[in-house]
């Protein structure tokens, strides 16, 4: 009978507990759940309420770093801008920090004679500049050729695609024989009319749409070591500065003839066929 008595209390303890399963508050166990989580340093916006955004450390360490990366970067963009002030071409060149890394664009009219790909005399010192930089940063650069959407049809240069990544070519050409920059860290494109920055619709426009940029580009994996890099990188900028350190002069303005609103010898052409092309590289 003891035996008996003894299995009757162990199976209504069980009937019980299954009881206060089935009656359990959902909210307070989500609670509850949540708190555990805030405790384990899992990161929601409403405790309970949210899943974890992540659960690995590692994955945090590495936000943190591309935050601190950022702000290098821009540190980096701002060297930049100075050293193109010290070079007194503040005038022809802008630098900005977008989406792939620091872009150095650099206006047609200071390599380029309109509608061709040769470079001119006086793109020397800007290239110059810009392998200065390539040497100091020590980033894949990459080099991408635009235009306006004036029509251009030429026995060289059919479309502004031909010509967009001639010009690419001729610039990394000079790069690497002049400059001294390994090819290997170089690539080209060409994107005709096709990334716009200002409506073409005006000279002014057209004339901001015909450039050359030089992407230095952002690694694609950010990491603690890579931001000590780019420490590194800023501060062989600040020394460069060090070295140009002469007085800063007022920028040059452009000569009437090198305009970049003169008009383009293609423009009197018959536009090209419309069928759709992608990047050259």
């Amino acid at each position: 009978m003891a035996t008996f008595a003894d299995l009757a209390t162990l199976l209504l303890t069980f009937f019980v507990l299954l009881l206060s399963f089935a009656n359990m508050d959902v909210q307070n166990f989500r609670s509850a759940l949540g708190s555990v989580r805030e405790a384990l340093g899992v990161q929601f916006e409403h405790p309970g309420d949210r899943l974890g955004l992540t659960t690995s450390i590692v994955e945090l360490s590495k936000r943190e770093s591309t935050d601190k990366l950022n702000e290098v970067e821009i540190q980096l963009a701002d060297l930049i801008r100075k050293f193109v002030k010290k070079q007194n071409m503040a005038d022809k060149v802008d630098v900005e920090v977008g989406n792939r890394g620091i872009i150095v664009r650099v206006k047609e009219f200071v390599l380029f004679n309109s509608g061709e790909a040769e470079l001119r005399h006086e793109a020397t010192k800007p290239l110059q500049a810009i392998a200065t930089l390539c040497k100091e940063l020590e980033l894949p650069v990459w080099i991408e050729g635009h235009t306006d959407n004036s029509p251009i049809s030429t026995v060289r240069f059919p479309s502004n695609w031909e010509l967009s990544a001639a010009r690419a070519v001729a610039t990394l050409k000079f790069l690497s024989a002049q400059g001294g920059i390994d090819r290997a860290a170089l690539s080209v494109a060409g994107y005709a009319e096709t990334h716009p920055i200002a409506p073409n619709d005006t000279a002014e426009g057209r004339a901001r749409n015909r450039r050359v940029e030089f992407l230095f580009v952002r690694p694609p994996e950010q990491s603690v070591q890579q931001f000590q890099e780019f420490e590194a990188k800023k501060e062989r900028l600040r020394r460069l500065l060090e070295e140009h350190n002469g007085p800063i002069k007022e920028a040059e303005p452009p000569k009437p003839a090198e305009s970049p609103e003169a008009p383009k010898p293609e423009d009197q052409a018959p536009a090209p066929s419309a069928a759709k092309k992608g990047p050259i590289f």
